[in-house]
């Protein structure tokens, strides 16, 4: 039996480390300029989620089979349908969402792939008056799609006050 169809895992992450190492490592310029945008993406995220809603974020995720995302409480990872459709949901149980950075770090891997870990501050209020302040980590990967960066994979979970 050939060992690619025994081991598909194993062979599809040898495959995927071999590219990556092959490719021609990001010049200091490159990587300063996909910190720029990936950031700048990031911070227009929470802007337009601070202006329009928790549906401004169907903006901001890539609309892919590979896309994923594990929020707070999850026990595994949710699809893009599933990611939309509890968006939907919450949308209209919060009149006001304000998430802002306390820290971030952007680490370039590609000129169209960047990793990002993030301390956020979410202050939130729902439709009933009561408001709530929580403090999130995420990590997650972003994509250059065409001249956007779009969230492909990520993480979040609730982390204790500073």
């Amino acid at each position: 039996m050939n060992m690619a169809f025994r081991y598909p895992l194993w062979f599809l992450a040898a495959l995927i480390m071999l590219s990556v190492s092959c490719s021609r490592p990001l010049s200091q310029q490159e990587r300063n300029e996909v910190t720029e945008q990936v950031t700048a993406m990031l911070y227009r995220y929470h802007d337009d989620v601070r202006e329009h809603g928790l549906q401004a974020e169907f903006s901001y995720i890539d609309n892919s089979e590979d896309f994923f995302w594990v929020p707070p409480g999850a026990t595994g990872p949710l699809s893009f349908d599933s990611v939309l459709a509890a968006i939907t949901r919450n949308a209209a149980r919060y009149r006001k969402v304000n998430n802002s950075f306390d820290m971030l770090t952007v680490k370039p891997i590609t000129r169209n792939t960047a990793l990002y870990t993030g301390r956020i501050r979410s202050a939130v209020s729902d439709t009933a008056g009561h408001d709530t302040l929580m403090f999130l980590t995420e990590t997650g990967l972003a994509v250059r799609r065409g001249k956007e960066w779009k969230l492909l994979h990520g993480h979040t979970s609730l982390c204790p006050e500073p």
